[in-house]
């Protein structure tokens, strides 16, 4: 059950981009330059939360945590993405993962408080949420429309790196409709391990539509190339030999 009590704050008009530091540069309602700055990296999913089974203007609680491939209530296949999300009981001071496990989360779907499509959110009053990815996958980049229910609020936003150590943080507005977006672009050979989200307004914070980059890809090389490079130094070697 939904059990956070509402209060709304005004709302926090968010740069274009934000300085790097930190080991991240922060784009805020700025989609088109964080689009730009992944140019090049792989992508590894998007998570649009849609594959939900919940009916039209619902909220159902679920456990967390929610899952790329594991079924877990109205999402009988898990996430899409390669994307953990779940519920933190330490609230805005989440330095470590800490779920809460039964109904740690919240599946709403379209039509429900304002909400424009299906989303997953924290469920529970003081939590905040956790998006987690996987060492092995070295995310660079996440982007993300911010949410939150009831009323608009401010977020707040840490990002952690695979070993746990903090990259940064910025705030964003949050609101049903998923209005806001914020990308993360991670600097200086750090990789995204966590992004914490915890609400100001104590609200039901969220994400939607979360886009997930790994590192750029290395050029293809092909045979006949390495062909051409072999007979070049082969080349070389001869005129050597003959000097």
């Amino acid at each position: 059950m939904w059990c956070k009590a509402v209060i709304a704050l005004a709302m926090v008009t968010a740069a274009s981009v934000a300085p790097a530091h930190a080991g991240v540069i922060f784009f805020s309602n700025d989609a088109a330059s964080f689009t730009a700055a992944m140019a090049g990296a792989t992508s590894l999913g998007v998570e649009d939360f849609e594959d939900s089974f919940l009916p039209a203007n619902n909220v159902l609680g679920i456990n967390d945590p929610l899952t790329q491939g594991v079924a877990n209530a109205v999402y009988p296949a898990g996430l899409t993405a390669p994307l953990t999300v779940q519920s933190n009981l330490l609230g805005g001071a989440a330095i470590n993962p800490s779920p809460r496990g039964i109904d740690g989360l919240a599946a709403v779907s379209a039509g429900f408080a304002g909400a424009t499509s299906d989303v997953v959110v924290a469920n529970n009053s003081g939590d905040s949420l956790d998006l987690m990815f996987l060492a092995p996958d070295q995310v660079v980049g996440v982007g993300f429309n911010s949410i939150n229910f009831i009323l608009p609020s401010n977020l707040n936003v840490q990002v952690y790196s695979t070993s746990n150590a903090l990259l940064g943080s910025t705030s964003i507005v949050g609101d049903p409709s998923g209005a806001n977006f914020l990308g993360i672009q991670a600097t200086g050979g750090d990789a995204i391990g966590r992004i914490n989200i915890f609400s100001t307004a104590d609200g039901f914070e969220g994400v939607d539509n979360v886009q997930i980059f790994g590192p750029t890809a290395p050029e293809p090389t092909s045979i006949a190339l390495m062909g051409l490079g072999l007979l070049g130094l082969a080349a070389r070697r001869r005129v050597a030999a003959g000097a």
